[in-house]
């Protein structure tokens, strides 16, 4: 009889389950490999959206960086914004009879329970300046006083048809006149020994930029707590919210903002925590950034971080 060519039935049924059984173990390890390559695409991102920082602040002469929006039901973030800081400046009014501009004058409130400027105990106006948009609330108000330098956090912006009325934290004892004005006492102290320290803002017409799905910038986790925290990176008041929230500038010389000496450390983690996360460290001084695993082999988990010479990777 002649032989024809196919497979048998066990064959086939062989063939099948070796099929089932390496498709069941891909479906088993490629969602880890997935979130290993995203995790690697988010540092990458990362390191390249702090170098674009840097390199901003370079050229521009003028501090530029990140703010990283934290979803306060997770402590999480995801979604980082792009933002910049104005320089100080002084305002200042024209005079029409010397044809020149000149500081603008600012003065407070007098103790006495009457007579203008009627400002709060909090409050200082800006006589003669009424430009909206060059002072916001967050900003900070700088008083030289005496020789010495006090700043005010500024809560609200007020112009006026001829003035600016900015209210802050705590009362401004150096611009406070003495008794009741007009009568009896003294009219409030004016000075134009002052100037705008400007707080961050967020970048005119850059859009949010954002991590891979499933990838996000963590608090550390209790598995690694040996250090107290080193998320947030540094703290930036958010006028709009009201709260100190993480961000990062860099200095036009290149270094990060009051970032101190030791290493600015982000906790890059899937959202489920099944993966090994990767650290990455910015250093102040230079601004220089790189990325390390954690050391879950001794007891300083952040010691690749800390030694330049074993990058751990």
């Amino acid at each position: 009889m002649k032989s024809r060519s196919g497979f048998t039935l066990i064959e086939l049924l062989v063939a099948m389950a070796i099929i089932i059984v390496l498709a069941t173990l891909a479906l088993l390890f490629t969602p880890q490999i997935s979130s290993k390559f995203y995790i690697a695409k988010g540092a990458d991102q990362l390191q390249e959206w702090l170098l674009t920082c840097r390199s901003r602040a370079l050229r521009d002469q003028a501090p530029a960086g990140l703010h990283f929006l934290v979803d306060p039901t997770t402590n999480t973030v995801s979604d980082i914004e792009w933002i910049t800081q104005p320089e100080p400046f002084r305002p200042v009014v024209f005079n029409p009879s010397s044809g020149q501009f000149s500081p603008a004058p600012m003065i407070g409130v007098s103790s006495g329970s009457s007579g203008p400027p009627y400002l709060g105990i909090n409050q200082v106006m800006i006589v003669g300046y009424a430009e909206t948009g060059a002072i916001n609330p967050g900003d900070l108000l700088e008083i030289t006083s005496s020789g010495n330098r006090n700043l005010y956090r500024i809560m609200g912006v007020n112009p006026t048809a001829n003035h600016t009325i900015i209210s802050t934290t705590s009362p401004i004892s150096e611009l406070v006149g003495s008794g009741n004005f007009p009568g009896t006492g003294q009219p409030p102290v004016p000075t134009i020994k002052y100037r705008i320290i400007r707080n961050w803002r967020p970048l005119i017409g850059e859009p949010l930029v954002q991590l891979p799905k499933g990838i996000v910038i963590n608090a550390v986790p209790s598995s690694v707590s040996i250090y107290t925290s080193v998320f947030p990176p540094v703290p930036g008041y958010n006028p709009s919210t009201g709260l100190y929230e993480p961000i990062i500038l860099f200095n036009p010389n290149g270094s990060v903002q009051n970032g101190g000496s030791a290493p600015i450390i982000f906790y890059l983690d899937s959202n489920d925590g099944t993966n090994d996360p990767v650290l990455i460290a910015v250093y102040p001084r230079s601004g220089a950034t790189a990325a390390h695993p954690v050391d879950y082999t001794g007891t300083d988990p952040f010691r690749f971080v800390k030694d330049g010479l074993d990058s751990g990777l």
